[in-house]
């Protein structure tokens, strides 16, 4: 029996559908972690503390660029999610839910403690995947519906 050739809009709804599960998925992850009832770092200091020896990197900063690094993937799926008019409301949503996840930490959870450094990070993370959302929908622009470049005027290559 053969395949019927799927459209266009049956791929763009199985890619969407696929990004949503994978975001649903990545929220329950990111929301054990944020809201762990003691520092998720305690998990784990023989680890930082052999690492400690070999990266050039203090604590803080190892810290920080974590931070930055779990939430990449929350921008990067809001800016594949959400129509390129809109992605600016990933930027704001992740600053908003960074200040209310370190509200929770800081009066919420006792072993745990805010930290603005964090919003930042968090912040800066959603920003970084916004802007790889952006240049990934960019280069899938520039390419034509069977995944072969598009030819562009002015584009000399054959």
């Amino acid at each position: 029996m053969a395949r019927t050739p799927t459209t266009a809009r049956e791929s763009a709804g199985r890619r969407t559908a696929g990004l949503i599960v994978v975001a649903a998925i990545y929220v329950i992850g990111v929301g054990v972690v944020v809201l762990w009832p003691t520092p998720v770092t305690a998990h784990f200091e023989a680890l930082l503390g052999r690492m400690h020896g070999w990266l050039p990197w203090s604590d803080k900063a190892l810290e920080f660029g974590a931070n930055v690094l779990m939430f990449v993937p929350a921008g990067l799926l809001a800016g594949l999610l959400l129509p390129p008019r809109r992605r600016w409301l990933a930027v704001v949503g992740g600053v908003l839910v960074s200040v209310l996840i370190e509200f929770v930490q800081g009066e919420l959870l006792p072993d745990r403690f805010a930290s603005v450094r964090d919003v930042v990070a968090n912040s800066g993370g959603v920003l970084v995947g916004v802007v790889v959302a952006i240049v990934l929908r960019h280069r899938r622009r520039r390419r034509g519906p069977e995944g072969a470049r598009a030819q562009h005027p002015g584009d000399r290559r054959g």
